[in-house]
């Protein structure tokens, strides 16, 4: 979690294989995403990734439950549609504000 992390190249991976799922998981129920989570969950370990949380007294890394690993991507999902529909707000706010035309 965080912005340091989201340059990791096992978290841009993950993010990719989310954005190419996107569209499917949108029209989905909630048992149809929580599968969607799964397989995003197993294409990111059968790749050799791994989802890992640094623990806060040692300071090391380590590997997370399947469950805590499909949470962090169906928050990957909610993050990508925030993230679109903010920038959808921008360009809308951009383009009333080049209509002042003054």
């Amino acid at each position: 979690r965080g912005l340091p992390f989201q340059s990791f190249p096992g978290t841009v991976a993950m993010t990719q294989i989310i954005k190419e799922l996107k569209a499917a998981h949108d029209g989905c129920d909630r048992a149809e995403k929580y599968g969607i989570s799964e397989q995003v969950v197993q294409r990111v370990r059968g790749s050799g990734g791994r989802f890992l949380t640094r623990c806060n007294t040692t300071h090391r890394w380590t590997q997370v439950s399947d469950h805590q690993a499909r949470e962090r991507v169906a928050m990957g999902f909610r993050n990508l549609t925030r993230r679109r529909k903010a920038k959808k707000m921008k360009a809308g706010a951009d383009s009333d504000s080049n209509d002042g035309g003054g």
